[in-house]
């Protein structure tokens, strides 16, 4: 599985595992693993308080 860059191929295997959301936090990759940890961490929490 790939794809030209990390981008295309994220595109690829969201297209091909997720059917349905309610939400989407997307962390744009430009600031050298950063965002993705903050986004991480969103993503985390909104989980968690969801389902209480």
């Amino acid at each position: 599985m790939g794809g030209a860059d990390r981008y295309v191929t994220d595109a690829f295997i969201a297209q091909q595992t997720w059917t349905t959301v309610s939400k989407v936090i997307v962390a744009d990759g430009e600031m050298n693993g950063i965002d993705a940890l903050s986004a991480f961490y969103l993503a985390r929490v909104s989980r968690t308080l969801r389902s209480r």
